[in-house]
C-alpha cells in the first residue's frame, strides 16, 4: 500500500469494534488494533497506537469502546496528513537519529541484532523520566510472545514515547519539599519510606528507595535534590 489519504480513510473507516478480539473484561489491546491495521496494510506501530491512547493520560494498553473510537479519529487525521517515508528511507532517518543508541544497548555495530525487551527499561531512561506505568505498558506490547525488539522496533518505541507517563520534575520536588519541614534539602530515610513507599501512588520497594540512599544519601539523611536531579538527567541504568 502507497499509504495515500484515501488509502488512509478506507482502512481505519473500516476498521470496526466488531472485528476486533475483545477480552473478556470487554476491551481490546493496542496490539489487536495494530494487528488489525497492519494487516490491511497500514503501516502503524503498536508504540504510535499507545502513544495516541494515552495522551494526557496514563499509559494504558487496552482500550474501551469510546477510547476505540476516539483513537481511529486520531490516527485517521495523523496519518492522513503524512507523507510515508519508503523502507529504505525510514531505515536511513532511523539510522541517522538512533544508530548510536542502539549500539549502546544492543551491543551491535549496525542495525542487526536485537534487545531483550527485559531491558526495556534501561532502553527508556536513557531517553526520557519514565513512570512505572509507562515502562509496564511497553513491556506489555511485546506481550505476544516475542522477547526482543529489532531495530526498527526499537526506533518506533523511541519515536513514539507517550507523553503522558513521564515524571514531572517540579511535583517531584515539591513532594520531598513538603516533607522538608526544616528547610534543609535532606529527608530522613523513615520519611523518605513514607513518601516512596506507604503513600506514593506508585510505590516503590524497601530495596529500591535503600539503593536511593546508597546513591544519594548521607547516614540517614536523604539529599532529595541529588535524586531528583539524577532522574531528571536521564541517566540510563545501564551506567549504575
Amino acid at each position: 500500500m502507497d499509504g495515500s489519504s484515501a488509502d488512509v480513510e478506507r482502512i481505519i473507516s473500516c476498521l470496526f469494534w466488531t472485528d476486533m478480539d475483545v477480552n473478556a473484561n470487554g476491551r481490546v489491546s493496542v496490539n489487536e488494533v495494530g494487528r488489525c491495521l497492519r494487516q490491511q496494510g497500514l503501516q502503524v506501530s503498536n508504540f504510535a497506537i499507545l502513544r495516541i491512547v494515552s495522551d494526557g493520560q496514563t499509559p494504558e494498553c487496552e482500550m474501551d469502546h469510546d477510547t476505540f473510537v476516539a483513537v481511529k479519529d486520531k490516527l485517521l487525521i495523523e496519518l492522513a496528513n503524512q507523507t510515508p517515508l519508503k523502507p529504505e528511507e525510514r531505515l536511513r532517518k532511523y539510522k541517522a537519529h538512533y544508530l548510536d543508541l542502539w549500539r549502546e544497548h544492543s551491543g551491535s555495530k549496525d542495525e542487526t541484532g536485537e534487545i531483550p525487551v527485559s531491558e526495556l527499561t534501561s532502553v527508556v531512561f536513557s531517553e526520557c523520566n519514565p513512570t512505572q506505568e509507562l515502562l509496564d505498558a511497553l513491556k506489555e506490547l511485546k506481550s505476544d510472545g516475542s522477547e526482543s525488539l529489532n531495530f526498527e522496533e526499537f526506533c518506533e518505541m523511541l519515536e513514539n514515547l507517550p507523553r503522558s507517563g513521564m515524571i514531572d520534575e517540579s511535583a517531584l520536588l515539591k513532594a520531598f519539599q513538603m516533607e522538608d519541614v526544616d528547610g534543609s534539602g535532606y529527608i530522613s530515610r523513615t520519611q523518605l519510606y513514607q513518601l516512596l513507599i506507604e503513600n506514593g501512588s506508585d510505590p516503590l520497594s524497601k530495596e529500591d528507595v535503600d539503593e536511593m540512599m546508597e546513591d544519594c544519601g548521607v547516614g540517614d539523611r536523604f539529599k532529595y535534590s541529588d535524586w531528583v536531579q539524577r532522574v531528571i538527567t536521564i541517566k540510563s541504568q545501564s551506567e549504575k
